[in-house]
Parts: structure tokens; C-alpha cells; sequence
């Protein structure tokens, strides 16, 4: 059975991976592992251009679904494995938090808004619970992206957070009722497609509503409160 090589060209999701070593040396060896065969699919392996110290790399072409503990044990022949991680190759976009010394640096962070990350337009909010308004979410941030590579993001803008994290990488779904059905078809009109935290939202008359008047809210981002959808 041969190894399928581009299974995305036939209509397959395949998956992308992140793998880091302790030391440069493995990272070389992975290289190599160019060409070998995960799950049934011929592997790519590229240095990460993002990784300051040479010792991680991106695999692509595995088969979606794929668990990172086979990617690890994959990897372990080049050396010890540090860290291994599997996503999908058009990953749901995660949202994080930063928190900034100053109100005034927070506020700068906020003037952000909009900029295209890794090909991602992030969003900027203050944080519900930041009293002092130095803490923001961040939303549509790239699903691959880690906490240190944010932090880089801010830091390169000259605006350094004291605090960084990216979090889940779920998408959520929600349930939106109207007292007028007309009214929920005229909010599927409206928002179908439309941003809510810098993500697409998906917007639909519940099958199950024997009056059409309920809506299936889906792919709204992690971080996304209920007010903010009723909004």
C-alpha cells in the first residue's frame, strides 16, 4: 500500500505538526525524516523559521486526527523530544491574554487592532475583569501560534506585556431564540458569515425549531462571552 502524498488534492484533511528537541543537533536529524511514512502518509519536515534556537520543526502532511504521542514517538529516534503538538491544517484560530505594566501601554496594544498576524486579522478588547484596564484579550490569533511567539508579536511593536497566554483552540456553538421567526430569519440574513472576535461566525435556523424561531450560532471563537453574542 503506497503512502498517499498529497491527500488535501482528493479532498482530505490533513494536519500540521510542531515538533521541538533539546538541541539543534536532533533538529538536523529530523530534517532528514523528510519523506518517511506516519499514519500511511509521506511526512514533510521543515525547519521553523520562528524557533531563535534551531530546535524545532514543522511537519505537514499528516493525516488529520492523528495523535501527538504517535508524532512524538515518530520524532523520538532523532533525539529527545521536548515538546509535540498535531493540528488541523486550517485550524479554528484561538484567542489569549495579555497584561500590561500600564494603562498606556494597554492602550497602545489596543491601537493593534486589526493587524494581520501570520495572515490572521487579530481583535483587541479589554479584559471584563482587568479593573485597571491593563489586561486585554486577544482574539483570532493563528492556532499554531504560542505563547512566546504573542508575546514576541507585542514585543516587536514595542509595547513588552508582563504577562502572555493563548488559550483553548475550541470553537464553540451557541443557542440564540427570538419571540418572532421573521426576526430570526432576518438575523441570519444579517449575520451569516459575519465577524464576531475576529472569527467567520456560522449563523442557521435550528432544524428542530417547529417555529423556526431558534438559531445555531457555531464557530464562535474561545474567549467570546454571551453577552457579547447577544449583542
Amino acid at each position: 500500500k503506497r503512502a498517499r502524498i498529497d491527500p488535501a488534492g482528493g479532498g482530505a484533511e490533513t494536519a500540521i505538526g510542531e515538533v521541538r528537541f533539546v538541541d539543534a543537533m536532533a533538529t538536523q536529524k529530523a530534517l532528514q525524516m523528510t519523506g518517511s511514512v506516519l499514519g500511511g502518509y509521506a511526512i514533510t519536515v521543515e525547519p521553523d523559521a520562528r524557533s531563535k534556537d534551531g530546535t524545532k520543526v514543522t511537519v505537514r502532511n499528516l493525516p488529520d486526527g492523528l495523535d501527538w504521542h504517535k508524532l512524538k514517538d515518530h520524532f523520538g529516534q532523532c533525539g529527545f523530544v521536548k515538546y509535540a503538538d498535531v493540528k488541523t491544517a486550517n485550524g479554528t484560530p484561538v484567542s489569549g491574554v495579555v497584561r500590561f505594566a500600564t494603562t498606556e501601554l494597554a492602550q497602545s496594544a489596543m491601537e493593534l487592532n486589526g493587524t494581520v498576524l501570520e495572515g490572521h486579522e487579530i481583535a483587541f478588547k479589554v479584559h471584563p475583569g482587568s479593573k485597571d484596564q491593563t489586561k486585554l484579550q486577544v482574539f483570532n490569533i493563528p492556532s499554531h501560534l504560542e505563547w512566546q511567539e504573542l508575546k514576541d508579536f507585542f514585543v516587536q511593536k514595542g509595547i513588552t506585556p508582563v504577562f502572555c497566554e493563548t488559550c483553548s483552540s475550541e470553537s464553540t456553538g451557541a443557542e440564540v431564540r427570538y419571540d418572532d421567526p421573521q426576526h430570526a430569519q432576518d438575523a441570519v440574513n444579517a449575520l451569516d458569515g459575519g465577524i464576531l472576535g475576529g472569527a467567520e461566525i456560522r449563523v442557521a435556523v435550528d432544524q428542530t425549531s417547529t417555529d423556526g424561531s431558534k438559531l445555531i450560532v457555531t464557530n464562535v471563537p474561545a474567549g467570546i462571552e454571551w453577552q457579547e453574542l447577544k449583542d
